[in-house]
């Protein structure tokens, strides 16, 4: 069962930048989506090495760990995939930093979207931390929990796109909580 929630889905491909725009609400037990299309052992493998072209010289790289909501956001994400016949997604953990700071960013900010305040979209946020490939995606939940979260985007065709993708190899994780008491989750996702 779907509670009130609202997440998004955002990716690119080799040719085009495609803004998929999910909403999902659940107003008395029925399902609304409306979407738009703009074109434009451990559960889980955990990298400290930085993606392609990560860090500009000089600059070292700041520890980041994940937290035990972010783990089982990975886990239960890494389980869908294996159901699907999918490898598992390798968490590479300066996209997690980059997740984690923009689900902080938007609860600090008071705002939910892919494009954050500033006009950055979350491939401009990837390319400024020096992530740069081809194959690249975002998904984020506002949510009562990780695991309604983890359903929301399930059942979402185009969320359940980006987290079934066979061109992403890696996941940044992100989950930080709501003033309310939910949770933002935010998902970036990388392949070549």
């Amino acid at each position: 069962m779907l509670h009130d929630g609202i997440s998004t889905v955002f990716f690119k491909d080799k040719k085009n930048w495609i803004l998929l725009l999910t909403l999902l609400l659940c107003v008395a037990g029925v399902q609304v989506m409306i979407a738009a299309n703009a074109a434009a052992a451990p559960a889980f493998e955990q990298s400290q090495a930085p993606a392609k072209n990560a860090m500009p010289p000089g600059q070292p790289a700041k520890a980041h760990a994940l937290s035990p909501q972010e783990t089982q956001a990975v886990v239960l994400l890494n389980e869908s995939r294996r159901n699907a016949g999918l490898e598992p997604l390798k968490v590479n953990l300066q996209l997690s930093k980059l997740a984690a700071d923009y689900a902080v960013d938007m609860r600090t900010r008071k705002f939910f979207a892919h494009v954050d305040l500033d006009g950055k979209d979350p491939f401009e946020r990837m390319a400024a931390i020096g992530i740069d490939f081809p194959n690249a995606g975002e998904n984020i939940a506002l949510s009562p929990d990780i695991v309604i979260a983890h359903q929301m985007l399930m059942d979402s065709p185009l969320h359940r796109e980006n987290i079934l993708n066979p061109k992403f190899t890696e996941i940044g994780i992100g989950v930080r909580p709501d003033s309310r008491g939910g949770v933002y989750l935010v998902q970036e996702f990388i392949g070549p």
